[in-house]
């Protein structure tokens, strides 16, 4: 497979190709000899969905034909992840980076070798899930001169001193479906945080539109395979076109409508080449003045057949709980016990007055 690649960057100069490593992660090869990363690896297909904090929020019918985080001074400068799979650790920071300075903090050049060297979570170089930033949650984040960049599984430094940390996460859209793009204005709009976004970057992200807006016309097919942020949109034409921001150097893309800024992004609809399949983003102490719940559920339980299960949830104030199996209402409140006769994935709905958030979990029946 990887003669067949070869030879085609040889005899057809016009076609690129996508070599993929033996680790998984995917190499892309450009016209102009260079090779991009990718390193974004698929959650396990039984616990998509399980497990994690799903927000929609409220108030984004009124949104602006056009809306871009540079211009509130919380978009860092492009990065360059090299040849390591790291992609997942580049959007990962700027998720943090840019949830700090919307806090009221600074923003910080954070390092990402700190997560590819201790974020045992994940693989390093051979590619990570986007995995709530489990992490920066638990252990916070450095600065990049405590810790540089060297694009390899270097060891893990414990002694650097956290300048940054996440409170909290949330994927963005519902549980049982895909995020809209209102979902996805509204969470960029609001928290004023990159979220990261997964793509499946393929072989025409080898030579992106290089003009000021830098437009995705043509959409290709894939798995995702590649971690990016996003920090805005424009309507072209009556569509909306997210601003992505990619970890693939200046030599990279556009400037996404800001002539004469630094290029390394793009312009894309949602759903081209996979785009928004799924978005996340972190929350640092006070992100947003009116702050949707933040409920979860762990992704799977287990009760013996004929036994309750106990599911339940921290309380916040003024939060409405709704728990759900499949569309038939179980219960009220921050707990619901349940007997299931089977396994059965439970749901609880939280509504306040910013917005509404989902967890799931699967209640495994054991028999003996």
């Amino acid at each position: 497979m990887r003669m067949l690649s070869l030879l085609a960057l040889i005899w057809a100069p016009s076609v690129f190709a996508v070599t993929t490593l033996s680790n998984g992660v995917q190499v892309i090869h450009s016209r102009s000899g260079q090779t991009f990363y990718t390193g974004l690896r698929q959650k396990p297909v039984e616990f998509r969905g399980l497990g994690e904090t799903h927000v929609t929020l409220n108030d984004c019918d009124n949104l602006p034909d056009e809306f871009d985080l540079r211009d509130y001074d919380v978009v860092p400068p492009i990065r360059d992840q090299g040849q390591c799979g790291s992609c997942w650790a580049f959007s990962q920071t700027a998720s943090l980076e840019s949830a700090t300075k919307a806090a009221g903090g600074q923003l910080f050049d954070l390092s990402e070798q700190q997560l590819v060297s201790c974020d045992t979570e994940n693989y390093g170089c051979d590619g990570g899930l986007l995995n709530g930033f489990n992490y920066q949650i638990s252990h916070g984040q450095s600065l990049e001169k405590s810790f540089p960049y060297t694009a390899s599984d270097s060891s893990c430094k414990s002694s650097v001193k956290t300048v940054a940390q996440g409170t909290d996460y949330a994927m963005v859209g519902p549980t049982d479906g895909k995020a809209s793009e209102k979902d996805v204005m509204c969470a960029i709009y609001k928290s004023h945080t990159i979220p990261w976004i997964i793509v499946s970057a393929t072989d025409n992200w080898s030579y992106p539109p290089t003009d000021s807006d830098g437009l995705y016309t043509q959409c290709a097919s894939g798995q995702p395979n590649h971690a990016i942020g996003v920090i805005g949109w424009k309507k072209v034409d009556g569509k909306v076109y997210f601003k992505i921001r990619n970890s693939w150097g200046t030599s990279w893309g556009s400037d996404a409508g800001r002539p004469g800024s630094e290029k390394g992004y793009a312009m894309m609809q949602l759903g081209c080449d996979s785009l928004g399949d799924e978005v996340s983003y972190i929350v640092s102490k006070q992100t947003m003045s009116c702050m949707p719940p933040l409920v979860k559920l762990p992704a799977e339980m287990s009760v013996a057949a004929g036994d309750q299960a106990h599911i339940a949830i921290k309380a916040e104030n003024d939060v409405d709980y709704t728990w759900y199996q499949g569309k038939t209402k179980v219960g009220e409140g921050t707990a619901v016990d349940v007997a299931p006769s089977k396994t059965a994935i439970y749901k609880v709905v939280a509504k306040n007055s910013c917005g509404t958030a989902e967890s799931q979990t699967r209640v495994k029946v054991l028999n003996f």
